[in-house]
């Protein structure tokens, strides 16, 4: 059985909470939602703030890796925003 990636979304990383896999799920399908993916950034961000250690430290881990994953696409990579999310915490 093969999903489409609004099956994905709509059954699994939405209702289960998954910014990365939402992210990953936008990426692919070239889905443009600016509101959306601002709100997966300010989930993943606090998460990784949440983590143990130097906060702004694994803020910065967890923007690289994803950045390396995502960059150069500005839908699910908007670099601006990204960084004034960093910045402000």
């Amino acid at each position: 059985m093969t999903l489409t990636a609004a099956q994905l979304y709509n059954r699994f990383a939405g209702p289960l909470e998954m910014p990365e896999i939402t992210l990953l799920i936008f990426y692919v399908s070239d889905h443009r939602d600016p509101e959306r993916v601002s709100a997966l950034w300010q989930q993943i961000l606090e998460h990784a703030r949440a983590q143990p250690g130097s906060a702004t430290l694994n803020m910065a881990n967890k923007l690289s890796e994803l950045g390396q994953r995502f960059y150069p696409s500005d839908s699910v990579f908007p670099v601006g925003p990204s960084a004034r999310d960093l910045r402000s915490s």
